[in-house]
């Protein structure tokens, strides 16, 4: 609680806004759902990003395998959530 009052006095004194298109609201909110869709990866893959463990497996994250209907549905809902074009 105390992190998040002082990012928000923090945003105050630079002059950033809380809300809108550039504010500290959607940066942050941008921020929290990236790290919670890598975390959730990595466990569903059982290793992290970039991490040795994961080349050269069928679960490699190259970005080669053809779209399935659960990569259809993240990007979806990542798009819907404004992290991705």
């Amino acid at each position: 609680m105390e992190t998040a009052r002082e990012l928000v006095r923090q945003a105050r004194d630079r002059g950033v806004a809380l809300t809108g298109p550039d504010g500290l609201l959607k940066a942050l909110t941008k921020t929290v759902i990236e790290i919670a869709l890598d975390e959730e990866m990595a466990e569903h893959l059982g290793y992290d990003k970039h991490a040795v463990e994961g080349r050269n497996r069928g679960t490699s994250r190259n970005g080669k395998r053809s779209p399935n209907h659960q990569n259809v549905q993240w990007l979806q809902r990542t798009r819907a959530l404004g992290s991705l074009p």
